[in-house]
């Protein structure tokens, strides 16, 4: 899965996973949602783990006032 930059730091638009408040998804992060995947073997109303790896789409560049805004925001390196 592709996510934007902005969308890493306010990841609400996903319904099913579940993230902390204020967590951050990096890239190369693997969630997984149990329940949400494929159906188990011989028993097809039982469905096992979704596994799913974020691939973030980084900026190539930042204006100055962006950057001055983010280093506000997120804490402290």
């Amino acid at each position: 899965m592709r996510l934007s930059l902005t969308s890493c730091f306010f990841f609400f638009f996903f319904q099913v996973i579940q993230t902390v408040p204020g967590e951050v998804i990096k890239n190369g992060d693997i969630k997984s949602v149990q329940g949400e995947g494929m159906p188990t073997y011989r028993n097809p109303f039982e469905k096992g783990r979704l596994i799913v790896q974020f691939l973030v789409n980084f900026p190539a560049s930042l204006e100055p006032a962006v950057a001055e805004k983010l280093e506000k925001i997120l804490p402290a390196k």
